[in-house]
Formats: structure tokens, sequence, C-alpha cells
């Protein structure tokens, strides 16, 4: 385990630059995920086992939730005692001391995630009880646990609820397969929700990385409402994140002036 990457998420105090937290991966996640882990290989030999590409911090509950591509895999832990609410992953090679901790899909035909990025919480504000709303980019690629026949042949936005009294998960909404394989993406990506009943998925690294497309889909009808495909560069196009974004701020005034010259 010498070339083992260590995988941790610290805090800092922007205003003093210490360290106000560290979390050790490793002492949450089972020893087996990070002893045992094959799924990719890197030429510099290390092992990383876990690759966190990104983590939303829920202020109402007091819970981080985060996602490891390498272990297909996205869990909750209470911030202050770092202790594991749930785990959202295929039951497939994570040991029985852990299985407790598992979510239950409330429907036989829930396709788990592979490889996905982009975790986050909607309609935090709308939240009951123990429900939330939980949004994601599934690559549909399986690194660790989680291969289906349908692996690869598309990528999606995807939508969960989460109860967290009852350890379950229900699937409410995904977008991607209809596009296929022309917009599959083995890395990258992002899904967010956008405006009213809306969502924005970055299909990142489509092609093999000749191209990317960001698609804004409204919900209720999966009808396409704004399409960009980037294609043609030079060097391809890998994109690793598309949010819409206003072009000033709420609290920006603009204004015109004329300006007059002389000759």
């Amino acid at each position: 385990m010498a070339n083992l990457i260590i995988k941790r998420a610290i805090e800092i105090n922007y205003k003093t630059g210490k360290i106000v937290k560290v979390i050790d991966l490793k002492r949450i996640l089972p020893r087996s995920a990070y002893t045992t882990y094959t799924g990719t290989h890197r030429p510099d030999g290390k092992i990383d086992w876990f690759h966190q590409n990104s983590m939303v911090y829920d202020k109402k509950r007091g819970e981080l939730i985060v996602s490891g591509r390498n272990q297909d895999m996205i869990f909750a832990i209470n911030y202050k005692t770092t202790k594991l609410q749930w785990i959202l992953a295929a039951p497939q090679k994570l040991p029985a001391s852990y299985q407790h901790y598992l979510l239950n899909p409330q429907s036989k035909q829930f396709r788990y995630s592979g490889g996905q990025h982009a975790v986050n919480l909607i309609h935090q504000s709308q939240h009951q009880g123990a429900t939330i709303e939980l949004e994601y980019y599934d690559n549909n690629v399986p690194v660790t646990r989680g291969k289906t026949k349908q692996s690869k042949q598309w990528s999606a936005g995807e939508i969960v609820t989460i109860n967290q009294l009852h350890k379950t998960v229900k699937k409410t909404w995904s977008f991607g397969k209809t596009l296929g394989k022309r917009n599959f993406t083995n890395i990258v990506g992002s899904s967010y929700a956008v405006g009213k009943g809306n969502t924005l998925i970055g299909f990142g690294y489509a092609d093999n990385g000749k191209r990317s497309e960001f698609v804004e889909v409204n919900r209720q009808t999966n009808q396409i409402v704004f399409d960009v495909d980037r294609t043609k560069f030079a060097h391809g196009d890998w994109s690793y994140r598309a949010q819409r974004m206003n072009l000033y701020p709420g609290s920006a005034t603009v204004s015109l002036a004329t300006i007059t010259t002389s000759n």
C-alpha cells in the first residue's frame, strides 16, 4: 500500500488559512475499498481508489454528501462526527458490515450510477422531514461495482429522492438514454437543475473527447430547450462542468452613457 493515494477532505478557514477539520475517508469506508482495489491503473503506479470529484454540504441536516467515481458510490456523513449516514451504491463488493448503510431502491428496475460526477442537492428549501432530492451526472461507467448490460451505452443526468429515515431511494428523473452512445462520456460531465423545471446537462467528453454538448431539458416534457454542440477543435473539447450563469450578479446595475468625440 506504499503507492496508495490518501483521500482526505480538508476544511480551511479562508481568513486565517488554518486547517479547521480533516476527514480521512480511510477511516470511514471499508478497508477492502483500498486494499483490494483494481478498478483503474495509473502510469505512475499509484492507486486512485476513490477519486472524489464532488461534494455538497446539507446545512439543514449537518451532513456532507460525497461522490467517489472509482467506487461508483455516493455517501453521506454527519459532518461533526464523520459517522456514515447512508450509501448509494450497488451492494456488490461491499462488506457485510456496511450493508445496513445501503439505500434500498423502491423499484426493481433501479439502475445504480457508475463513475458519476457533480453530486448536488436540489429544492433544498422544500425538503420535508427525512427526504432529500439529489441530482448527479451518471457517466454509466462501471469502475468498481454497478455493472449492467446498459453500462457504457449512454450517459445521463439523474435525480433521485432519498428517505434517510427508511433508507430508501427512488429515481424520479433521468435524461440521456435517448441520445445513446453519441453522448456517452467515459469521464467528466455534469447535471444541474436550472430555472423553472429545467436541467442543464454537460456531456463533456462525447466521442472520446472530440466534442462536448450542453443540453438543457424540461423535466416535465423531456423536450430539449437549449443545445450547444462544441466540435471541430484542433485538440478536442473536454468540459468538466456546464453551468448557467447570469451575465451580471443580482446586485449589479448597468447604465448607458453617451460619449462624444471631436475630430
